[in-house]
């Protein structure tokens, strides 16, 4: 397994890595300077179930798309917003396990690249938020019928 002390030699001096910690269930997150839309942390985890440094996968253990949920959007229910992330998906080379959005990675020595791809595939797939209509807007034909 990749431990705590070789991700952070690795990681260390990189201004696009803010922390890494080890949390329940032995995960390693690794605390981004990418920010969401309404400016949390994007952070990336290293599950604990990896045992060899050849299978390593950086995840965000779904974090994006809870965060996209919890903002009201679902990118799954229009084929447009759906074809917005296939795009930022393919552009980052990263891929989609259920919920999670997930970079393999050959070796420990593509760690940092790989946190900056996936960490903008985060950022890229949360800007789905201006897909979505705000219920305070009142549409045009409502506007002008309270002005008649």
């Amino acid at each position: 397994m990749a431990d705590l002390t070789k991700i952070q030699q690795r990681v260390a001096g990189h201004a696009i890595v803010r922390s890494v910690d080890q949390i329940a269930h032995g995960h390693v997150r690794i605390e981004t300077a990418f920010l969401y839309p309404e400016g949390s942390s994007v952070d990336l985890f290293i599950p604990a179930e990896q045992t060899r440094l050849r299978e390593l996968r950086l995840s965000d253990l779904g974090r994006t798309m809870e965060w996209l949920l919890d903002v009201q959007v679902r990118p799954w229910l229009s084929k447009k917003r759906q074809s917005f992330v296939d795009d930022a998906l393919r552009l980052y080379g990263v891929r989609q396990e259920g919920g999670a959005l997930e970079l393999s990675l050959a070796s420990l020595d593509d760690l940092v690249p790989g946190i900056v791809r996936l960490g903008q595939a985060c950022v890229r797939v949360a800007d789905l938020i201006y897909t979505r209509r705000s219920s305070l807007q009142t549409p045009a034909t409502e506007a002008l019928e309270d002005k008649t």
